[in-house]
């Protein structure tokens, strides 16, 4: 399980809309989209998250390893490689 950051009112609305199938983009490289910034701790991803106001800590079906993220700041932060399957909110998901 990873994490990402995301506006809740959307990130909630397509979680309501397709339970198990909501989807955090990855990398698409005929779109130059370099994926989703993710990050491997829910911390890590609250700490960035106190900047944007109405967005949310959300746990992905994803792990932190070279073939799900490609890292590009120290060990603390990523891009998604592949979509992957939004889980919810991580205080609701990811284990205390």
């Amino acid at each position: 399980m990873i994490f990402t950051v995301g506006n809740k009112e959307n990130y909630d609305r397509g979680l309501s809309k397709y339970p198990g199938a909501f989807l955090k983009k990855g990398r698409d490289e005929k779109e130059g989209y370099e994926g989703g910034w993710v990050w491997p701790t829910a911390e890590k991803a609250a700490e960035f998250c106190t900047r944007y106001y109405g967005y949310a800590v959300y746990a992905l079906d994803a792990e932190w390893t070279s073939d799900d993220v490609l890292v590009f700041k120290g060990d603390e932060i990523g891009y998604l490689l592949r979509d992957a399957v939004v889980l919810g909110l991580a205080s609701e998901v990811a284990p205390a």
